[in-house]
């Protein structure tokens, strides 16, 4: 163990004995021989414990107080980080072998990959095995865990195994819930601090792969599945390359709109505990968070330059009579290109979409103005929730800005009386902010607009002091019980 900021050597595990150490714990292990038969297990020793093997994992817990290591000999050894005396050994020689160690420092799990295919999790505080993952396959040989990870909250560990599998463990009860088979084996992945994505590398790729985690969005059985319901996909592309990706998905969301399927995302209701309390909306963090930065988002997936034409064309160009199988675009001409067509009519069905949500939002908007009650404000709002980021940004782009600005007023008195039922609080931050940005120019230039968001504003503040005090006397009470003095 090295200082990393001078680089001096600090700590040796186990540590180097001199000579005359070594004898003198060699005459006091002699003279202690009885310890064996006494039937209590053997104390450590200075110097003692070191591997047999090639060390395969390290890590240090959260409080700098133990250091794990495990090697090729099977062992898992916990040294004392500040004597580096050895504490506690497990050893599953000739059982297995050991090749790789996670750490999760929230939970004090680590997660050791055994070369029999199996993932087995260990709790260093009681230093028992709390589970074993095991993958199994078709071939006599068993499976070759290539990397893996924990999730950010400890729940999950994702595997990437040697049959292309990606797998996702649930470690609360142990089952398989998830798996899909790539193309090509994982050879990398990690997992966001935030829960939201997960980053993985494909043999012979040079991009990564994000992948979006669906648990955020929709409810996900933790059911054991087989290892014959898992599904072969193909691994996420980008839009700029060509855009088959997109293209493809859009015609699948257009089939399932023509066979009556609705793309919008139903956000369940939850019946408010107590007026007294501030509830938080149901809708998926990462939608209210894309809604605030959509022009940013969008700025960044802007292409920098046109796309240009190769300078050389090739040699040789396929033919009509040639088989189309083998190649990839067939060369026509005097047709139009039928990607071009696909775009187009894609580009016009979103369109027609987001003109469709937007006349539903101004209908909304209108029955709100005729009769304002917390009724109508509740209906407009709830469908505003429901739809996608860039379909709201339209939706409140497109507000009636002409004189006396009806629209503009009702949508602020409904977006008031929501914090006066103290209801969808973040949700209704986002879409203020959102309306600030868009027309905070034609706010401005009128008092009615100006005593309105006034009247907004001071509700905000109202609430945001009254959960502030709770939780400063929630916080005040904690510490005077957790300091002893009562």
């Amino acid at each position: 163990m090295y200082n990393l900021q001078s680089g001096i050597h600090r700590q040796r595990f186990p540590t180097r004995l001199t000579p005359k150490q070594a004898q003198e714990y060699k005459m006091r292990q002699l003279q202690s021989g009885d310890v064996l038969e006494s039937g209590h297990a053997p104390k450590f020793l200075k110097g003692q414990g070191r591997h047999k093997g090639a060390i395969t994992g390290i890590a240090v817990d959260s409080l700098n107080r133990t250091v794990i290591s495990c090697g090729e000999d099977g062992k898992i050894k916990f040294w004392d980080f500040a004597t580096s005396l050895l504490l506690h050994e497990i050893d599953w020689y000739p059982m297995t072998r050991i090749v790789g160690l996670r750490y999760h420092r929230n939970s004090d799990l680590i997660a050791l990959s055994c070369d029999d295919g199996s993932i087995r999790v260990l709790d260093i505080t009681t230093k028992k095995l709390v589970r074993e993952l095991w993958s199994s396959s078709s071939e006599q040989a068993p499976l070759r865990t290539i990397d893996y990870t924990f999730s950010n909250d400890g729940r999950w560990i994702i595997s990437a195994c040697s049959d292309s599998t990606v797998r996702v463990w649930d470690l609360p009860t142990g089952h398989l819930i998830d798996a899909m088979k790539l193309p090509k084996p994982c050879t990398t992945l990690a997992f966001s601090r935030t829960g939201e994505y997960l980053a993985t590398g494909l043999e012979g790729d040079v991009g990564v792969h994000i992948w979006t985690n669906r648990t955020l969005f929709t409810h996900v059985s933790t059911r054991q599945i087989s290892e014959e319901e898992i599904a072969t996909i193909s691994a996420p592309t980008a839009s700029g390359e060509g855009g088959a990706g997109f293209i493809d998905a859009t015609e699948e969301v257009e089939e399932s709109r023509e066979d009556g399927q609705e793309d919008e995302t139903v956000v369940p209701i939850m019946d408010q505990l107590s007026e007294h309390i501030t509830t938080l909306s149901l809708v998926p963090k990462s939608r209210w968070q894309t809604l605030l930065h959509l022009d940013v988002i969008r700025a960044r997936n802007k292409p920098k330059e046109a796309p240009k034409p190769p300078e050389k064309a090739p040699f040789f160009l396929p033919s009509l009579q040639q088989d189309n199988s083998n190649s990839t675009v067939p060369v026509t001409f005097g047709e139009p290109d039928p990607s071009s067509s696909r775009i187009t009519s894609s580009a016009l069905t979103s369109r027609s979409t987001a003109s469709a949500a937007t006349n539903t939002f101004t209908s909304h908007l209108a029955a709100a103005a005729d009769n304002p009650s917390p009724a109508t404000y509740h209906t407009l709002l709830s469908y505003l929730s429901t739809l996608p980021p860039s379909s709201a940004d339209l939706a409140l782009r497109t507000l009636d800005t002409s004189s006396p600005y009806p629209e503009l007023l009702t949508f602020i008195s409904a977006l008031t009386a929501r914090l006066r039922e103290r209801m969808d609080y973040e949700l209704v931050q986002a879409w203020m902010a959102v309306f600030l940005r868009l027309h905070g120019d034609v706010v401005v230039r009128d008092r009615g607009l100006i005593q309105a968001v006034q009247e907004w504003q001071e509700e905000a503040k109202r609430e945001r002091e009254r959960v502030g005090g709770l939780v400063g006397y929630a916080v005040g009470v904690v510490g005077w019980v957790r300091s002893g003095r009562g």
